[in-house]
């Protein structure tokens, strides 16, 4: 009797621990992202919604040091530097790469983000931010690496959105940017 009592406590045990470490790992791993061109400002305003520990995670990895979203200092500015090489807009030098999806292209500059704050929502954090397109008159192509160095599986939408409109366009490891709707300015 004392031996399946044994048995019984340790399948519980058991249980809460797998099942802990079940529940802590997530089989998807994707981020969505809304932007839309503010021709006010002339900037595009973008709402980025990740999971919270997957971004920890990166953070992490990208800064060399712990990182939690609640309790780190510095947590806004090491967002933005990870961001900036993460998410942003470039203007190609010339028609000929543009038509090269996903080559290296030379650009002419990336755009500047404009912190605007964070939400952090139990698992997942929302992310706000601006982005000034480069100057130019070339097309504007749109860059999305946002966790994809934590997993191959990682796949990110954006929203594009304008008065009319909007449309869809889906980033992964092998197809990290992608041209802006002609649409949007």
């Amino acid at each position: 009797m004392k031996s399946i009592a044994i048995i019984q406590t340790l399948m519980v045990i058991e249980t809460l621990i797998f099942g802990v470490t079940i529940a802590s790992a997530h089989p998807f791993h994707f981020s969505s992202a809304e932007i839309e061109y503010n021709s006010d400002t002339k900037r595009f305003e973008v709402s980025l919604r990740s999971n919270g520990q997957d971004l920890e995670t990166a953070l992490t990895r990208f800064a060399g040091s712990p990182v939690n979203l609640e309790k780190t200092l510095d947590i806004d500015q090491r967002i933005v530097k990870y961001l900036a090489g993460s998410f942003y807009l470039t203007r190609t030098v010339n028609s000929a790469i543009e038509a090269a999806v996903n080559s290296p292209a030379k650009v002419e500059s990336r755009s500047k983000l404009t912190w605007i704050g964070k939400e952090v929502d139990g698992l997942w954090v929302w992310l706000y931010f601006e982005l000034e397109p480069p100057a130019g008159t070339n097309s504007l192509w749109l860059t999305n690496r946002v966790l994809v160095e934590e997993s191959d599986e990682q796949l990110n939408t954006c929203i594009v959105r304008d008065q009319h409109r909007r449309q869809s366009i889906t980033f992964d490891v092998k197809h990290p940017r992608a041209p802006l709707p002609t649409n949007v300015r």
